[in-house]
């Protein structure tokens, strides 16, 4: 990643010692092997997006003086596109998008790659990107019908719902494209589910 992981300091050994290599990003004095991570609620602005997500790279046992860290997204993200004749103009009419009532905490086991949502539940409201909407949460299960997701369009909220449990994956991406009928009176959003596939870099 550019040079972002790599580290000046290293670890005194000899070559015949075998180590394993456990990293976190982002960084933090009081990470361990197990340990509890909370995503922000606010991620509107860059440093809250990345606070948010957690990073996990493990190399086995090696002698090696340089052993390659490959990080894996831990947390699960929601990414709302925008679909239709007008929706090159939605993204500058859409606020926010609001993540509702979603697991805030994770239980983190490194070794075991385990990552668990947990404690408390509150809301998260995403970041904007490239015309698209990004939130970072702990993996979990959000139940049918529930209103998980409140767009605010032209001043607005337009809550959305499911007709089927929606699972976020340690992971992976959850897209959701979005379009605007445009009526008299009020519009209607009209919500297509997306793929669930592996989190793009």
């Amino acid at each position: 990643n550019k040079g972002i992981f790599s580290a000046t300091l290293g670890i005194t050994k000899k070559e015949s010692d075998k180590l394993a290599y456990y990293a976190v990003s982002p960084y933090s004095l009081t990470a361990k092997m197990q340990m509890d991570f909370a995503v922000q609620t606010n991620q509107t602005k860059w440093n809250q997006y990345f606070a948010s997500d957690l990073m996990t790279a493990t190399v086995a046992s090696t002698t090696s003086f340089t052993p390659d860290l490959q990080f894996n997204h831990r947390m699960s993200r929601v990414c709302v596109d925008f679909v239709g004749d007008n929706a090159s103009t939605l993204p500058g009419r859409v606020s926010r998008i609001v993540l509702k009532d979603m697991h805030l905490q994770a239980t983190v086991d490194i070794k075991a790659d385990e990552y668990v949502a947990s404690g408390q539940k509150g809301n998260v409201t995403m970041y904007f990107y490239e015309d698209c909407f990004y939130g970072i949460i702990p993996p979990q299960t959000m139940p049918k019908e529930t209103s998980f997701l409140v767009v605010t369009l032209d001043g607005q909220d337009y809550p959305i719902y499911f007709e089927e449990d929606i699972v976020f994956k340690s992971g992976y991406d959850f897209w959701i494209d979005l379009s605007y009928n445009e009526g008299e009176g009020d519009g209607q959003i009209v919500v297509f589910k997306g793929q669930i596939s592996p989190w793009r870099k």
